[in-house]
């Protein structure tokens, strides 16, 4: 449906969110308001939150501009009490405008990479094609906010204009964690950095995938490997004992050739699919490699964000075609 505006209420129970402004603690209090503001923003088509505060609460003012509200003005009268009436602030928050956990843009010439994360942790990124239609209404909103949306509702970065390597931030604060994002995507992108350091969401995906993203990291940039290497690898590290699997030749994993990891071989192969979906699970595009994974005859396979893009990264990495000599 269409974008609307809820107005937060602390007191009396007028239309719209309720929410006591006296609870046992100030933290569950805070923790109530993030929590509200997350789920608002993200699990309904809500644009922009207002906010009524008694202008006797300046821990609520506090919280409010930490998260990214702005003070419109204040209201006469605007709030019941148990005596009489007070005044209220008026504040606003924006979708594209939260402060708790927000988008950072990379242009990389093919598409733009959508990094979405907090202060503490990146918890995905994405590849844009220039062209694409974004559903995401948050996302959309964001892209809208810095410029990256055409008036057909398209990822475009013809209003923007950033250069190759360029970045942008759709929230009034830069969120740390987006942040180091960003500019080590654009290291990589300008051919400065070959290896990520920001820290990823630890809860996502399941243990198995976890495992799988683990082992991409460890390929090399600018090398390949197929589904059955990364089988390989995850089983052999991740301590799974398949010491009744017989195996007729050893497989080359690198250097290494230990027996263990022969033994593994045949059990590889019946991986190597669960290997893919994993890598089709990937939510840390460019930061967890799954484009360095590549069928074991050759071909280009199995790439969430299309075949397309997954060659233009490997002909950037092995043979250094930039966005503008393609």
């Amino acid at each position: 449906g269409e974008t609307e505006t809820i107005r937060i209420v602390l007191y009396p129970p007028q239309r719209g969110l309720k929410v006591n402004p006296y609870p046992a603690a100030d933290r569950d209090f805070i923790e109530l308001c993030l929590a509200q503001l997350q789920r608002l923003f993200f699990n309904h088509p809500v644009h922009r939150i207002e906010w009524l505060l008694p202008d006797d609460r300046p821990e609520l003012q506090a919280l409010a501009e930490a998260i990214g509200f702005t003070l419109e003005g204040r209201l006469r009268s605007a709030l019941a009490t148990d005596f009489y009436y007070q005044d209220a602030l008026m504040v606003s928050l924006l979708r594209p405008e939260n402060a708790l956990s927000n988008y950072g843009f990379v242009n990389f010439g093919w598409f733009l990479v959508a990094v979405f994360g907090d202060d503490q942790w990146v918890k995905t990124s994405d590849l844009l094609p220039y062209g694409k239609t974004v559903e995401n209404p948050f996302l959309y909103d964001c892209l809208a906010a810095v410029g990256l949306i055409d008036h057909k509702g398209v990822v475009s970065n013809q209003v923007a204009q950033l250069e190759v390597g360029g970045f942008l931030f759709s929230g009034k604060s830069r969120l740390r964690a987006v942040e180091q994002g960003c500019r080590e995507l654009s290291g990589y992108i300008l051919g400065e950095r070959s290896r990520f350091e920001v820290p990823l969401d630890p809860t996502q995906g399941t243990e198995f995938q976890r495992q799988v993203w683990a082992a991409l990291r460890t390929i090399p940039y600018g090398q390949v490997q197929s589904y059955e290497d990364v089988a390989n690898h995850v089983l052999y590290y991740s301590g799974l004992d398949q010491s009744e699997v017989e195996v007729d030749q050893p497989v080359k994993y690198g250097k290494n050739t230990d027996k263990h990891l022969q033994q593994n071989y045949a059990a590889g192969h019946f991986y190597a699919r669960a290997v893919g979906a994993a890598c089709a699970a990937n939510p840390f595009l460019l930061f967890v490699p799954c484009h360095r994974v590549i069928s074991k005859d050759g071909k280009l396979t199995g790439f969430s964000s299309g075949v397309e893009n997954k060659g233009h990264l490997l002909d950037y990495e092995i043979m250094g075609v930039r966005p503008e000599e393609s």
